[in-house]
């Protein structure tokens, strides 16, 4: 995966996963709310199947390293019929060989979304683009974004939790050094 600059709370001891700001919360949560209707019309509109979609959105949260669609997405592909193997072949960023060559396209645009922080570069996007018609392409760029999304959100959670974790070691360390029993 593609190294990223880190954050002074992430050098620090802090937490280490990609995160949403303030003005990246607001902006994603527009985006998702103005595009709600596009995912629904793309969920439903079967141009990408179950399994290919959750192979998208295991890719995605495997990037961000979010625990929480990690988790789900992996319950929901073993549902709708996708090996353990595969799924773990995702799970560990290893796309190219947890799925056939029709799908690769699909999974490492979506990789690639997600390693870059929704900034892939216009030749991994064209791959895509080139290996499926135009609606299912549009289907695969919602999927992949709504879950980027998802997967910061979920992220910023566990940040907010570790840091009160840190912050109440913090204290019981100190308390037990001033009162130790």
């Amino acid at each position: 995966m593609e190294k990223r600059e880190l954050s002074q709370s992430e050098t620090d001891g802090g937490f280490r996963k990609r995160t949403l700001s303030v003005h990246s919360l607001l902006v994603g949560s527009s985006w998702f709310v103005r595009n709600l209707p596009r995912l629904v019309e793309a969920t439903y509109a079967n141009r990408v199947d179950d399994r290919l979609r959750e192979k998208i959105l295991l890719t995605v949260s495997a990037a961000n390293e979010c625990r929480y669609c990690a988790r789900v997405h992996g319950s929901v592909a073993s549902v709708v019929g996708i090996d353990d193997e595969t799924i773990d072949r995702i799970l560990d960023s290893n796309v190219e060989a947890a799925v056939s060559e029709a799908e690769q396209p699909a999974l490492l645009f979506a990789l690639h979304y997600a390693e870059t922080d929704g900034d892939p570069a216009p030749n991994v996007r064209e791959a895509m683009e080139a290996a499926y018609d135009p609606a299912t392409a549009a289907d695969i760029v919602a999927f992949t974004r709504a879950m980027h999304v998802a997967n910061l959100l979920g992220n910023t959670v566990d940040a907010g939790v570790s840091a009160v974790e840190r912050r109440i070691d913090r204290a019981l360390r100190h308390a037990r050094t001033r009162c130790p029993i």
